[in-house]
Order: structure tokens, then sequence, then C-alpha cells
């Protein structure tokens, strides 16, 4: 088969009709049983709504691989028998990169880049991983969008003139050599589907294991990935599923208004009033833009271009004449609104005081929409975008769990470190230091309730109580020069511990050691406080375990101790965030091989605290009930009802 007919490009304006497309190919393919089906995706939330979609359509969804377009290259080379069975990791690449600006060749070969962190100061090692991170990063972004730039380094070759190219030449051959096999080059990956393919054997067997691979509803796409999927087009038909909101039309060379008046400005172009297309395509389209001009470059791909279904829009509403001038891609008249389009509230706009107002808000205009209008909805049909899903969920959950008409509701994209979670407890626990290991930020540790069920503390208001009266304020030790030792503590709770042990107020010890036991005649609640401070003992010995320099595998560690000690009991726990988090702590002992180095606990936090932060749960997207989830882009799945929270002159556009 000839190349150009095993690429296929289906659009539509609607994702219900890309998704019936892509269920009735399946379907067609009739596949055996254990053959999977692979469906490139972006995101997490279109997974879940597609697998919906297609078991409504078919009866069934089974067996369906969802992958990233990454993944996807790294499955296909492996098939195709790449020596790499694993490659080096995100995490991984920084602590190589870590290595290497460390050593002593790079520090005096480039001066003016080790100058950065190559100083005496408490923080130098923090400022060398922060550049570690910064540059695998661009590493990353090198392999896909300047291919050509790291075949030359890989030929030992400079594709430019820039003086800063030889430093980073310079770290990407010495982080070759020493990860060798593992090094993750995507262009050599690429370089080796390509040639594989060439070979009938090798492009035999893969049909056999991928005779179709579907992308679906991917907005963004590289040059680097396309290129791949050109050249496995010769072997596995590849059908490419993606949204237009004006099919029909070519809008892709359109330019919006802010280019305009750009261009205008410097001679180069008309005045933005001849400008007929419509502004919210041309200005919000613009990543679709790229991705089709990018699949245009190829005229196998115009020819392919199909157009399988429109949604036709009537103009009944304002809502529905913004879309339709959307499809059309023409400018929506003033002239063409009516005072009752304005007022039909198919679209609402509240201005409110606060983030709680705007939440009780949207709840009465629910039930408003459900009781008022009788619409035929379910909480299924309801979507709620939010600015700062964090910031946001704590009132959501406020509102609607308390209200008098119940709805079910899913919080999708919350970061398990902003609430009480297991992740949350960790990071309170990590972030606490000597200098700030005050009362209350101690006794705020007890918030947690993993803290308090693993140590086993029920009564917070006792323990403030006893605080108060030991007069604990701040520091440790203390220093007996300033007298701060009397309000540190080490000398609070030895107060603690002989006022349960000894009854009476009398003076214990001699000198400057003595002391007055705390007379508490309460000793219902003596276990309680025992607890207590036996927690903080321990605490205070993991504060002082952090002054000495670890190696990797020693600070992994003294993590899993902590989670074990402060927030839960590992033989005991299956939450999703504790796996998500055993999952991270595993990666970091991959490290060792390439890392043997002790380095301090602020460099190895620096490093594990984004992780530990960014972790956030997606699985509830579309799970059942009103979503509330991020407003991220390519989240273009449909619903009924769509709301936006949080849409502030500071957080949307995103500054």
């Amino acid at each position: 088969m000839e190349q150009e007919n095993n690429f296929y490009l289906e659009v539509s304006n609607s994702l219900n009709i890309l998704a019936n497309q892509l269920s009735q190919e399946i379907k067609s393919q009739a596949n055996a049983v254990f053959q999977p089906i692979y469906i490139v995706t972006q995101t997490e939330g279109m997974n879940s709504w597609l697998k919906l979609q297609i078991a409504d359509s078919i009866g069934i969804a089974a067996n369906i691989h969802f992958l990233k377009p990454n993944d996807l290259i790294n499955k296909i080379y492996y098939l195709l028998g790449g020596k790499f069975s694993q490659s080096l990791s995100a995490t991984e690449m920084n602590w190589l990169l870590y290595k290497i600006l460390g050593e002593h060749s790079f520090k005096e070969d480039f001066k003016h880049i080790s100058g950065y962190y190559n100083y005496e100061g408490i923080d130098k090692d923090v400022k060398r991983m922060a550049l570690a991170e910064k540059v695998a990063d661009l590493f990353d972004q090198y392999q896909i969008y300047r291919p050509d730039m790291i075949d030359a380094w890989n030929n030992d070759r400079l594709s430019t003139k820039h003086t800063e190219e030889k430093w980073q030449k310079a770290l990407w051959m010495r982080a070759k050599r020493l990860s060798e096999d593992i090094f993750p080059d995507k262009t050599l990956i690429g370089k080796f589907i390509n040639n594989a393919l060439q070979n009938s054997d090798d492009a035999s067997h893969l049909t056999e294991k991928i005779p179709v691979i579907y992308l679906f509803g991917i907005s963004v796409i590289t040059e680097y990935h396309l290129q791949i999927l050109q050249n496995l087009s010769k072997s596995i038909y590849i059908r490419f599923l993606i949204l237009n909101p004006a099919p029909s039309d070519y809008w892709f060379d359109d330019k919006s208004d802010k280019l305009l008046y750009f261009l205008q400005k410097i001679g180069k172009g008309n005045l933005p009033g001849s400008n007929t297309s419509n502004p919210l395509l041309t200005a919000w389209g613009k990543i679709i833009q790229d991705t089709f001009s990018i699949l245009f470059k190829n005229d196998a791909l115009v020819n392919s271009y199909d157009v399988i279904g429109e949604t036709e829009i009537e103009n009944d509403t304002l809502l529905h004449k913004i879309q339709n001038s959307i499809f059309e891609n023409k400018r929506l008249e003033k002239n063409v609104l009516s005072l009752k389009d304005v007022n039909d509230d198919s679209i609402t706009i509240h201005s409110c005081y606060g983030p709680a107002r705007e939440v009780e808000v949207l709840y009465n205009y629910l039930v408003h929409l459900i009781d008022q209008k009788k619409e035929s909805l379910s909480s299924r049909d309801i979507v709620v975008m939010v600015s700062d899903i964090d910031l946001y969920a704590s009132y959501i959950k406020a509102v609607f769990k308390n209200a008098p008409y119940k709805f079910n509701f899913t919080i999708a994209d919350e970061s398990y470190a902003a609430s009480d979670s297991i992740s949350n407890a960790l990071k309170a626990i990590l972030s606490l230091t000597e200098n700030d290991f005050t009362a209350e930020a101690v006794v705020r540790l007890l918030d947690f309730s993993f803290i308090r069920n693993r140590c086993h503390i029920s009564d917070t208001a006792q323990i403030r109580d006893i605080l108060d009266e030991a007069n604990i304020r701040f520091g440790i030790e203390g220093d007996h020069t300033d007298d701060s030792v009397y309000v540190s503590w080490k000398y609070g709770l030895q107060r603690i511990m002989y006022g349960i042990c000894i009854s009476g107020g009398e003076e214990y010890g001699e000198g400057e050691n003595s002391f007055f036991p705390l007379d508490n005649s309460e000793s219902s609640g003596s276990w309680n406080v025992i607890r207590f401070v036996h927690f903080v003992e321990v605490l205070i010995q993991s504060l002082e375990e952090r002054r000495k320099p670890k190696s990797i595998e020693g600070w992994v560690k003294y993590v899993e101790n902590i989670l074990n000690n402060f927030v839960c009991n590992i033989e005991e726990t299956n939450d999703e965030d504790y796996v998500l988090l055993l999952n991270q702590l595993e990666n970091y002992n991959s490290i060792n091989e390439l890392f043997d180095e002790e380095i301090s606990y602020e460099v190895f936090m620096y490093n594990f605290m984004p992780s530990l932060t960014g972790a956030t749960s997606s699985k509830a997207f579309a799970g059942g009930g009103i979503t509330f989830c991020s407003l991220i882009p390519m989240r273009s799945i449909p619903f009924k009802v769509v709301a936006l929270l949080g849409m502030n002159f500071d957080k949307f556009p995103r500054k």
C-alpha cells in the first residue's frame, strides 16, 4: 500500500462526532480478543471520557492502551528491537547534570558558567541543582524542536557560532558518555525507527503488533513526532482524529487583530478593520493553527483532509450565535444581537466579592437551572473549570457538602499537597526547620489527621494549654546567656514529664540546670501528653539528623522513616497518594548507579519537593457527578453546562 493511503486526517467541529467515528472504526477493525487498541491522547480526562463514549457506542471498551505521543515513540522503538531497554528519567538527568557541573574540568573550562554556583556560600549547591534542572529541561526541548543541533553535537560539531552553545555541547557529550546506553537521545531513537522500517521483516513484525494507531483530540504535535508517524504510515494505518472549530473554512493563515495592529504599525499590513475573520477563532485557535500548519507541509496530508461530520448550529440563542460565527469564521456584528439574546441566559456573567461567594452563586445557578428551567440535566452533564483548583477546592466542599439540595461532585486535578493528605502532611514535616521550630509550628502539624492518628494524639486543645503552661515558645535547646533556654522545647518538655512523674512544685536539680516540674493535676489526659512529648522528641531527632550530608539512597530512607514514624503505617496504608509517593521514592533509588556523592538536605529537598507538591489526582475527571477541574489547555470534552470560576483580571488570561 502507498504511504498516502495509510495516513488519514479526519476532522470535525464536534468531539462527539469524532468519538463516534473512532468507535465505529474500532468496531470495524474486528481485532482479536487479545489485540490491544492503541489510542494516543494528551490528558487523563480525555481517556476517561473516551472510554465511556466507546462503551456507549459499541457496548464495550476493553484492552485499550492510552499513550502520550512520547510513550508511543518509545513503544515502537522497543518493538523494533531498540537496544535501550530503559532511558534516563527527567529526575535522573537532573542529578547527572548536577554531577557534571561539579566536575573540576567543567568548572575550569567554563568559568563564566560555573561562577554562578562555584563560590563559598551556603546556597551554592542549591544553585548548581537549579542550573542542572534548567539545562535538563532545555536538552529535552532541543531533541524535539532542535534535532539539527543535537545531531551536530552527536557528530562533535557546533550548529551555530553562538558562544553559549559550547558549554551546552560539553554537558551533553559528557552526560552521554557517563550514562552510555541509557541516555535518552530522542534524535537517535527517531533515526533508529526510520531505519528499522526500511527492513520489511521488522515492518511486518510491527504491523502484527500494532496494525493501527489512533490519534484522538491532539491539539499540539511537533515535526519530530509527525515525521516518525509519516514513516510509520508506510506499514501501519494512522488515523488522526482532530477537532477543528471551522472545518469547512481554510482559516489557518488568518491573523489576529493584535498581529494585524503590529504589522500595520511597522508598515507591513492593513488596518485590523479589514480583517473579516472571527477574532475568537484566530486568537484562541492559535495552537490549532500551528498544528495544521505543520500537518499541511505534507501534500499527502492535505489530500487526506476529510471532514467526517459537522454539527450545524442554529442562531436561536446568544451562545449559538457566537458558536455559529466561529463555525463560519465570520465576525459577529452587533446589529445581529437583540436584547432578547442578551437576556436568554445561555451565557451569564456573575461578579462576586470573593471565592466563597462565587461558589455559592454557582450552586444557586445550578439549582435554578434544574428546578426553574426544568432542564433535563444530570450532574454528569456539568463541568466547572477553575483557574486555581487548590484555592477553590475547600470552598467547593464547604458549599456543596452542606447545601440543602445535594449534588454529586468530584474534584479533579487537586494537588495532594493542598489538602489533608499524606503528601501534605509529609511536606509540612519536611519543610519544618530548626530555625522555625516554634510551639505554634509544631502544634500546627497536628492539624493533619494522618499525623494525629499515627501518633495517637487526640486532644490538641489540651496540648496547646500544656505548652502554654510550660512556657514553650521557640528553639530546641536555647541559651543560658540570653535566657532563651527557659522558653525552649527541651527545657519545657523536661518540666512536663517530671510534672507527670513527680507530684508537687518544688525545684528539682541544682544551679543553672535546675527547673520546676510542671504541676499538672490532670492525670486523666497524661497519656495524650506523653504521646505528644514522644512525638516532639522524635521530631527533634529527625531535624538533627539532617545536619549530616547523605547519599540519595540515605535521604530516601530518611523520608521513608519520616513517613513511617509520623504520617502512616507503611504496612497498613494503600492510599493512591501513598502509592504515588512510594513510586517517586523508588525512582530516586535508581539514581545511585549514576550519582553516589553525598549531598546536603537542602539540595535533596530542592529536587524532591516539586514532585511532592506537584502530584495531582486526575482520575476523578468525568468520573461521576459534577466535575470540578483546572482550566488547562486541550481539555475540550463536551458538556451541556460549562461554568468557569476565578476569572479574575489577574488570573485569566494567565499572566
